[in-house]
C-alpha cells in the first residue's frame, strides 16, 4: 500500500481520525507535542507514531512531528 501524502486538508480529514487530527494540532510551532500536558493518551501517540506522523522527541515526555506530521498539520491549518 502506498504511503499517504498529507498535502490537502480534505485528504488529511479523510485519512485520519478526529483524535489523530486533534493530536497533531496540539503541536507547537517547532513541531513538539507534549502528550502529558495535553492529556493525549499513550495509545493515540502510538497510533500517530505507527502512521509516521510523530517520533519520540529530544527528551522524555516529548514527541516531535515528522515531515509528514508537519505537512498534515500545515494542511489542516491552511485556508
Amino acid at each position: 500500500m502506498p504511503k499517504p501524502q498529507y498535502c490537502a486538508r480534505i485528504h488529511v480529514q479523510a485519512t485520519l481520525s478526529q483524535d489523530q487530527i486533534l493530536c497533531l494540532l496540539t503541536a507547537d510551532a517547532d513541531g513538539d507535542v507534549y502528550p502529558e500536558s495535553a492529556e493525549i493518551p499513550v495509545w493515540l501517540v502510538g497510533e500517530c507514531e505507527d502512521l509516521g506522523l510523530m517520533t519520540p522527541g529530544h527528551f522524555p515526555g516529548v514527541c516531535r512531528l515528522t515531515a509528514d506530521g508537519r505537512d498534515a498539520r500545515a494542511a489542516l491549518l491552511s485556508d
